[in-house]
């Protein structure tokens, strides 16, 4: 197939590939959690789910099953958890075969929120509510045939339609708007880039070789970035051919940032928000009436919400009532990505001892750790603990308050628990726990070429104190 077939084929069927597609990377994020949802949630995780439903239920009564949405409240158990999780991989699979019913994507949409709520902190990322907003449009995207195994059409109604657009456009325009509006400097010298490499939750290789780059490399990177995000969305509404060419900025910028950094699924949902804009139209939907005057009633209801809160991140007070109404829920949300760019690199150190001298490090499977190891490839699966990681070291010193997940996940090294264990690629307390652990704050950075060219390393280090005092369950 000759690359102008295949873009013919592309045009007429990319508005029907999008439910199949919503549907993989819905797959994608139930089987990343899957394995992570006993340590992170688990009677023996960081943020216990069943002591967490109790107090929303203790504190709101029955109002926090409206404030806290979630199918986990019927058995608030990590195993019910892997049951709605599972019950979320088999119909994704379903809908990416075809299989794309109103009561499919109805269905993920719920499993999906019962996830967020039950996860937690961990469960808090711009990707999953913006999964959950996806999701949501997508039920009124696909037919409304009640029969979960009818196939969706390949004509879904106009407004829905531009309601993804709209979603994609908000996304784009507000993630560069942010980085203008936090009048951070490094965006405006153009020194961003410069550090943003190294100082990513988790860098990748490719990451490493982007950080050596020219200067002028990387503001001509800046250029393509502040074009794609604020100027290429307003070609979302544009007529046909004009919208042919913002869709190949948007997945060009997606694709390159999936190449220099693990952000979960984020970047393969976004390229999956822009099959709307590939398509010649003119066909008429094959709509129900009731779907019809629903996805105009959505409408009614999304685009004045959505308006409110883009006038918000501008600094502009239109209320919030509705906003804080279906906040929960997250049918509408704001977005925007580094508004300011870190500039350095805090990592934590775990460390534990067997007889109170001798302190050995545990290393993480993802996060940079051992100066020698290779940046990972790890997305679309998210190791949500390593990127906890680094919100926590950038909050540094520990907070009980903020970061109370941490100070168990401490507890559990010491009880041996092994849903923790699983967290690490090198643990020295493997046959026994230890007597205690402590956890220190280094500063690291990339090395340059001739530094790599010496000693084979990927990164430098240099200590900035502790970051957790030393405990212990014993005493000594």
């Amino acid at each position: 197939m000759s690359l102008r077939s295949t873009w013919r084929w592309l045009e007429t069927n990319a508005v029907a590939i999008f439910p199949r597609a919503l549907a993989v990377v819905y797959f994608i994020a139930f089987a990343s959690f899957y394995p992570q949802i006993d340590a992170l949630v688990g009677a023996n995780g960081l943020t216990p789910m069943r002591p967490f439903f109790e107090a929303v239920y203790k504190q709101l009564g029955s109002r926090g099953y409206w404030l806290l949405p979630s199918l986990a409240w019927i058995h608030p158990t990590a195993a019910f958890l892997k049951l709605l999780a599972a019950a979320g991989m088999a119909i994704s699979l379903l809908a990416a075969a075809g299989f794309g019913s109103c009561l499919a994507m109805a269905a993920l949409w719920a499993l999906y929120l019962a996830l967020v709520g039950a996860g937690q902190d961990f469960m808090a990322f711009q990707w999953d509510i913006l999964l959950l907003e996806a999701g949501f449009l997508a039920i009124f995207y696909v037919e409304w045939d009640w029969r979960f195994w009818r196939r969706a059409p390949t004509s879904p109604p106009r407004v829905a339609v531009w309601l993804v657009r709209w979603l994609l456009f908000r996304l784009m325009f507000l993630s560069g708007s942010v980085k203008l509006l936090s009048k951070d400097e490094t965006w405006r010298n153009w020194t961003a880039l410069a550090y943003h490499y190294q100082t990513q939750p988790i860098p990748n290789p490719i990451a490493w070789y982007m950080q050596q780059a020219p200067h002028w490399f990387q503001v001509v990177s800046l250029c393509f970035m502040w074009f794609v995000e604020l100027v290429a969305p307003f070609f979302i509404f544009a007529p046909r051919r004009i919208r042919y060419v913002a869709a190949a900025f948007l997945i060009l910028f997606q694709v390159l940032l999936i190449l220099t950094g693990n952000y979960a699924y984020f970047n393969w949902l976004t390229i999956v928000l822009c099959l709307p804009l590939i398509e010649r139209g003119g066909e008429k939907p094959q709509t129900h009436a009731v779907q019809k005057w629903a996805c105009v009633a959505l409408a009614f209801f999304v685009v004045p919400v959505s308006i409110t809160e883009m006038l918000g991140r501008f600094g502009y007070d239109a209320g919030g009532s509705a906003i804080e109404w279906q906040a929960p829920f997250h049918l509408v949300n704001t977005y925007g990505l580094f508004a300011a760019m870190t500039t350095e690199r805090p990592e934590i150190v775990i460390e534990g001892t067997a007889d109170g001298h001798t302190w050995l490090p545990y290393e993480f499977r993802y996060k940079p750790g051992d100066l020698h190891r290779a940046p990972p490839f790890v997305a679309p699966y998210q190791p949500r603990l390593d990127w906890q990681m680094w919100f926590a070291a950038l909050a540094a010193p520990w907070s009980p308050q903020n970061d109370a997940w941490f100070g168990r996940l401490m507890i559990r090294l010491l009880e041996g628990k092994p849903e923790v264990k699983e967290f690490f690629s090198r643990n020295p307390f493997q046959d026994r726990p230890p007597v205690a652990v402590r956890a220190r704050l280094y500063e690291y950075r990339f090395t340059t070429t001739q530094e790599r060219a010496q000693s084979g390393d990927w990164w430098v280090r240099t200590p900035r104190g502790e970051y957790f005092p030393e405990i212990s369950l014993q005493r000594r």
